[in-house]
């Protein structure tokens, strides 16, 4: 049963550590995903363009979804647990390096974990090489992630031996995790699953009611996309697309907060793959992108569609006694306003 769309009565603080405002909370979504009535509860494995891994007790176990052609509740994995394997490994798919928070994602998680009680339960979703788990536990909280990847797995518990992680699929986590944390986040996961909004549904399962969301994607609709097609089509080819409309709707069964783009410009978030002319090129732009993030720290830019490479939403979910409800139709999403 579908919830509808508003904004929380708790207003969100104010940007620090340079990232700027990103716009007016949002208060409807247009349905740009397919939307499809089914009792509480009931996954719905249909297909809509493409997405990365969560789950749901009873899914398919990540044993079972491998492949990345194996379907899941949430429609195909377009990558799979091979794939991020190589990728943290350094192998064919990518050579890996050790997972930086940029600036303004830093802030952003900072922003988001503000509204956190010290001492708050802070789970990652797709927590492979995690940067953010580090953060949350310095940050006086008690940090746990969950990944299918082995070796992603491995390099969080060196980069973070304070954190609890897991190995397994948020499709089909241990009990104990279920209903444990106070607040959520992922970056990067949601956008390899045929379909996001199921994956949204999964990792919100973890969540206590009342429990905060936060998803990051990079925004292949814009330049980065283009760029990411032409350089390395294996790397495109197992993303969704989203824009701004689509990842709020995903969001559609909690209340989302805030959503919009993240930074201004940014080229770093191309993997170029191992060839040397792709990793020249994505090198030389990422430095050519210094210089107008810079400019940022002084005068507020905008966050262009086309050159932000990444989108954020920060979702609630509704607490047990809730009786919001989704409306008959959804209105579109008004333009951020910087």
């Amino acid at each position: 049963m579908p919830a509808r769309l508003m904004t929380t009565s708790q207003p969100w603080p104010s940007n620090e550590g340079g990232a700027s405002d990103c716009g007016p909370p949002i208060t409807a979504c247009a349905a740009r995903l397919v939307l499809v009535m089914r009792p509480p509860g009931q996954v719905v494995g249909s297909r809509v363009s493409g997405g990365s891994g969560a789950g749901l007790v009873g899914a398919p176990t990540s044993a079972h979804c491998r492949d990345m052609d194996m379907p899941t509740a949430a429609g195909r994995d377009r990558a799979g647990v091979a794939y991020w394997n190589d990728i943290w490994a350094g192998g064919s798919a990518g050579r890996n390096q050790r997972a930086v928070l940029e600036r303004y994602t830093s802030a952003l998680l900072r922003r988001f974990l503000s509204r956190l009680p010290t001492g708050a339960t802070v789970m990652e979703a797709g927590c492979a090489n995690s940067a953010a788990l580090p953060l949350v536990s310095s940050a006086g909280f008690r940090a746990v992630g969950i990944d299918y990847s082995s070796e992603g797995c491995r390099q969080s518990r060196e980069a973070s031996p304070e954190a609890v992680i897991h190995e397994g699929d948020i499709f089909a986590p241990p009990t104990e995790l279920v209903g444990s944390a106070d607040a959520i986040i992922s970056f990067g996961l949601v956008e390899h699953f045929d379909v996001p909004a199921t994956a949204i549904e999964a990792m919100a399962r973890f969540l206590r009611p009342g429990g905060q969301m936060l998803t990051i994607v990079p925004n292949m609709y814009g330049s980065v996309g283009m760029l990411q097609k032409l350089l390395n089509r294996g790397a495109y080819d197992v993303h969704v697309r989203l824009d701004r409309a689509d990842l709020a709707s995903a969001h559609a069964s909690m209340r989302v907060v805030d959503c919009g783009f993240l930074s201004p410009v940014g080229f770093g978030v191309v993997n170029p793959g191992k060839r040397v002319l792709p990793r020249a090129i994505v090198g030389a732009l990422a430095r050519a992108s210094k210089l107008p993030r810079m400019i940022d720290r002084v005068v507020t830019l905008p966050k262009w569609p086309i050159l932000a490479p990444h989108l954020y939403c920060i979702a609630e979910a509704y607490a047990k006694t809730t009786t919001d409800r989704v409306p008959d139709a959804m209105s579109t999403v008004p333009p951020l306003s910087f």
